[in-house]
């Protein structure tokens, strides 16, 4: 016990990196792409998500579900920091197929306003016992991934994307359609009916130049009806 608290006491004592995370998303050409995440990035990250997630209504007293995996860190660390922030109670339970049945447990046993980075899996476990209007019916803000939005949209519940995009995440807009992607980090466009995006300078996301990510959809730009200048992704 003794040489444990020594050594955390040494821990804690270090300096801090400035990078977070060493983060891989997959290109267009089935590539992995390395992209780094500083604190700084994380820091801006987090106030963008709080902006986004008070435009949803989230706040102090709502419940919230996120459904994010361990490796999903350099995405999902500022969502988890927004809620804290906003002063919403959360749950975390993991996207894989096999964490259906936590998943299942805190959306029972919560009052739910919003569940967020639902994915497919989850939706195609779950709804194997349980109609998808059942479940989900009744939870004002569902913002999923993109196979999840179609499994539910063939069960006639409708939901917003929240979902990485390559190495940024994108966050459905609550006024108008599609999903915004921070403009102060990344550059977004569309090329031939499919999305391209890369690192603005001085914006963090070190490494990722102009990328093609494989994922169908057109880039809307201007002031959008929530009053943000952040591109939405409309996907195909």
């Amino acid at each position: 016990m003794m040489v444990r608290t020594e050594s955390l006491a040494r821990a804690t004592s270090l300096g801090r990196p400035e990078v977070a995370y060493v983060a891989r998303f997959t290109a267009a050409d089935g590539a992995g792409e390395e992209f780094k995440v500083t604190w700084s990035d994380i820091a801006r990250d987090t106030m963008w998500l709080q902006q986004r997630f008070t435009a949803w209504g989230m706040g102090r007293g709502k419940q919230v579900l996120l459904s994010t995996s361990g490796h999903e860190g350099a995405w999902f660390l500022p969502v988890i920091n927004a809620l804290k922030a906003i002063g919403c109670t959360y749950a975390i339970a993991e996207a894989m197929a096999w964490d259906w049945r936590r998943s299942l447990v805190f959306h029972e046993e919560l009052e739910l306003y919003a569940m967020l980075g639902l994915s497919g899996e989850i939706v195609a476990e779950q709804t194997k016992c349980r109609k998808a209007a059942d479940l989900f019916g009744n939870v004002p803000v569902l913002l999923a991934r993109p196979a999840a939005v179609r499994q539910l949209a063939a069960g006639g519940v409708g939901a917003g994307v929240l979902t990485p995009m390559g190495p940024a995440l994108a966050v459905q807009c609550p006024e108008s359609p599609g999903a915004h992607i921070d403009s102060v980090r990344w550059w977004v466009a569309e090329r031939r009916g499919r999305i391209h995006l890369s690192a603005r300078a001085g914006g963090g996301g070190r490494g990722v130049a102009e990328t093609g990510l494989g994922i169908e959809g057109v880039v809307l730009g201007g002031r959008c009806g929530c009053g943000s200048d952040d591109p939405r992704v409309l996907l195909s």
